[in-house]
């Protein structure tokens, strides 16, 4: 059985998009596919030490990440807007 999307999901991953873009200083269009830390935290309301302690399973949160080299960490924007919008409760119902 198939599971259709919310059509509010949409609209939720767009102004997603549209607030880090806004972070970002940037048009949602000319976003890069992937972010650094610092920006990541600002987006999730976290601090990059929390961050840190996600990638390396200090807790049950599962955030995808890249490790480029051993000192440069990028999130993608994907990830980032999922991961939000599942967290967010009581915006035109479950997200």
């Amino acid at each position: 059985m198939k599971l259709e999307r919310k059509p509010h999901r949409d609209i939720v991953h767009a102004e997603l998009e549209l607030e880090l873009a806004t972070l970002m200083n940037l048009p949602v269009d000319a976003m890069p596919r992937d972010i650094p830390v610092k920006i990541s935290a600002q987006f999730l309301s976290v601090t990059t030490q929390k961050l840190c302690e996600w990638r390396n399973n200090k807790a049950d949160i599962q955030l995808p990440f890249y490790k480029l080299t051993s000192r440069i960490i990028r999130y993608r924007v994907s990830d980032l807007v999922k991961f939000k919008a599942n967290k967010m409760v009581g915006y035109r119902g479950w997200v």
